[in-house]
């Protein structure tokens, strides 16, 4: 197998364009980052019937995280541009970490606390893959 980097262009995942669609909004990456929230709240409460106090440290961390990615400004290029994104993707790896430390270990993680993980972490590649504009795009 090859190491060098332009035989890896595969592996490379590059934001989804929609121009002039409906898609594209202001607040596009804070919706995707609320609707991962909601899908975390929702995988706590129906996975085992039993909400757990790890299970609410997440739900928060999703509900904080969403609220980081709404208010993270839309900025156009250069790493800013990858910042909601960062906010989103922290967002899943504190609820990866609060679970594997809550459950004492990754071979001691109940499936349904996975889920959740699963959920956040979804959030985060939406955030990153759907597109966003700033008012100077939406103005023009």
């Amino acid at each position: 197998m090859s190491t060098n980097p332009a035989d890896l262009r595969w592996a490379t995942v590059e934001p989804v364009e929609l121009p002039d669609s409906p898609l594209a909004s202001r607040y596009t990456k804070a919706v995707v980052a609320i609707i991962a929230a909601v899908l975390v709240v929702f995988g706590a409460a129906i996975t085992d019937d039993v909400v757990t106090t790890l299970e609410v440290v997440n739900v928060a961390i999703a509900l904080v995280t969403a609220v980081g990615v709404y208010l993270v400004p839309n900025l156009p290029a250069g790493p800013g541009a990858y910042l909601k994104a960062a906010v989103a993707f922290l967002g899943a790896a504190g609820a990866a970490l609060v679970t594997v430390l809550g459950s004492g270990g990754f071979a001691d993680v109940h499936p349904s606390a996975w889920i959740t993980v699963f959920l956040a972490a979804i959030g985060g590649v939406g955030v990153y893959v759907l597109p966003n504009t700033d008012e100077l795009a939406l103005a023009a």
